[in-house]
C-alpha cells in the first residue's frame, strides 16, 4: 500500500510496527505496515487540524503521546475493565471520532481535572494468531488512479467496529445469529456514519472476492437507532451466506487448503469462525475481521 511515511520519523514507525505486532488487523490486512499507515493518516490530518496552546509541537510527539498512558505503551486497557488485548489510542477532540466509539479510563489518584481519558480501541492483539483468517489481497481504492487513491486513502475511516461481549469477549459467533443481540452491549449504537447500506468485501484466501451488501436499516427505521448488536448480526449472516456459496462452488484451482471452507474434518464450516468486527477499507465498504475458533485442527 502507498504510505505516509513523510509524516512520521523511523523511531514512530517503528514503535507503532511494534505495538500493532501480531495484532487482528495486521493479520487481517497482510503486515503491521499497512495497519501502520492507516493511523499515520489518521493522526496526521488530526493534528493538523489542532488548535490552543495544548497542542504537541512536533507530529511525532502527538502520534506517539496517543499510545501512552502513565508509562505503559499501549495502556493498560484491563485496568479499566476492557478486554486486556486490546490496543487503544487517544481520541483526541480533533479526530473527530464519534461519541458512540469512545471509551473512558479513570485514574482515581490524580487531580480530579485530568481523572477521565477518552480513547478508542484502534487494534486487538490477537491471542492466537495463526487463527486470524487473512484478507487475501488488501484492497486499495482507486488504485489506477494515484491522485484519487490518495485522496481516499487520507480520509479513509481507519478505525474498526469491534464486537465486544458483555463479558468483555472479543468477538461473536457467526453460527450464532440469533444470539448476538443478548451477547452485545443492547444500547450501543453504531453511530459514526449515516450510510444506510455498508458493502461487506470477502477476500478469503483460496476463493474468488466478493461482495455482500448488507442494509442498516428496516423499512421506517431511524438511522440514529441502528446498534452495534444488529451491526454484527448483519455481517455474521453475511459471513454465513458467503461461507455457504463458497462451499458450494469451491475453492480456485490449485489454491492452499489450510482455509478451505466445507464440512469435512479439517474444513472451515460456519460453525468454526468467530467474527470480531469489521474493518473499512473505503468509503462504505468494510471487511469483516474473522477469526477461526480456538482449538480447531487445519487440514493440511
Amino acid at each position: 500500500m502507498p504510505h505516509s511515511s513523510g509524516h512520521a520519523s523511523m523511531a514512530s514507525r517503528a514503535l507503532l510496527t511494534q505495538v500493532h505486532h501480531g495484532s487482528v488487523l495486521s493479520l487481517a490486512l497482510g503486515s503491521p505496515d499497512v495497519v501502520v499507515d492507516r493511523v499515520i493518516r489518521l493522526a496526521y490530518r488530526s493534528w493538523k487540524s489542532a488548535t490552543g496552546q495544548h497542542t504537541l509541537p512536533t507530529f511525532d510527539a502527538y502520534l506517539q503521546a496517543a499510545y501512552m498512558h502513565r508509562g505503559f505503551l499501549p495502556p493498560q486497557a484491563a485496568h479499566y475493565g476492557l478486554p486486556h488485548n486490546v490496543v487503544l489510542f487517544f481520541a483526541y477532540n480533533e479526530a473527530g471520532f464519534h461519541e458512540t466509539d469512545i471509551v473512558w479510563s479513570r485514574d482515581d489518584d490524580v487531580a480530579e481535572a485530568y481523572r477521565w481519558r477518552r480513547w478508542v480501541v484502534m487494534d486487538v492483539i490477537a491471542p492466537q494468531p495463526h487463527l486470524i483468517i487473512p484478507f487475501r489481497e488488501p484492497f486499495i481504492p482507486y488504485q489506477g488512479n494515484a491522485a484519487r487513491m490518495e485522496a481516499a486513502l487520507n480520509k479513509m475511516d481507519v478505525l474498526p467496529v469491534w464486537f465486544t461481549q458483555t463479558n468483555r469477549t472479543v468477538g461473536v459467533p457467526v453460527d450464532a445469529a440469533n444470539e448476538i443481540l443478548a451477547l452485545l452491549p443492547p444500547n450501543r449504537t453504531f453511530g459514526r456514519s449515516q450510510a444506510h447500506t455498508i458493502k461487506i468485501k470477502f477476500s478469503w484466501p483460496g476463493y474468488n472476492p466478493c461482495d455482500k451488501q448488507v442494509r442498516l436499516l428496516r423499512a421506517g427505521q431511524a438511522r440514529a437507532s441502528v446498534t452495534v448488536a444488529r451491526l454484527a448480526q448483519l455481517v455474521a449472516s453475511s459471513v454465513h451466506n458467503f461461507m455457504g456459496e463458497a462451499t458450494a462452488s469451491g475453492p480456485t484451482l490449485g489454491s492452499p487448503g489450510q482455509w478451505r471452507i466445507g464440512i469435512q474434518p479439517g474444513q472451515i464450516s460456519v460453525h468454526d469462525v468467530v467474527l470480531l468486527g469489521i474493518a473499512f477499507v473505503s468509503e462504505g465498504a468494510a471487511i469483516p475481521l474473522l477469526q477461526v475458533r480456538s482449538g480447531f485442527v487445519f487440514s493440511r
